[in-house]
């Protein structure tokens, strides 16, 4: 198992087209295992930045082919890391969006509105800053302890 310090800081770069959320998925996968020694915590973190960045492509790009959106992985301690999606796209600060509670979202038979909860439920802090010359970086902090809790915590109700 390589140690969590074995990664400081990664930048990811993609541009808007077909696959790119696999090709995104795939390099965070290859990243996340270098620095996060923790499975579920890596998993959780996936799926948030896999739900942030298809929020970019469909609502900020509008599915427009060849736009930029660059991903950087930060270990801060042995626990926190940090994520930054980094976009051109108009300048939406997601961090005030007001998303329905996840207990709402389960009982609703609406398929919109889960991605942006989750994000917001799985991060232990997300903020947003408009970038200069246009766009949007968006800060996703994770505490990999802290997940793997919820994990642990989940699995204990549901037997």
């Amino acid at each position: 198992m390589t140690s969590f310090n074995s990664l400081t800081k990664r930048r990811l770069q993609v541009r808007t087209g077909p696959g790119v959320l696999e090709r995104l998925r795939r390099a965070l996968r290859e990243t996340l295992v270098l620095g996060i020694h923790r499975p579920e915590a890596r998993a959780l973190a996936l799926l948030a930045v896999e739900e942030a960045a298809a929020n970019v492509l469909e609502h900020g790009y509008g599915g427009e082919p060849g736009r930029p959106l660059s991903v950087t992985v930060s270990m801060e301690t042995d626990e926190t890391f940090t994520i930054t999606l980094r976009d051109r796209a108009p300048v939406v600060d997601v961090t005030r969006i007001e998303t329905p509670d996840v207990e709402d979202l389960a009982e609703s038979a609406s398929p919109r509105g889960r991605g942006l909860a989750m994000v917001k439920l799985l991060a232990r802090s997300v903020t947003h800053r408009k970038r200069r010359g246009g766009g949007n970086e968006l800060v996703l902090v994770f505490d990999a302890a802290d997940l793997s809790r919820r994990v642990e915590e989940s699995l204990e109700e549901a037997g």
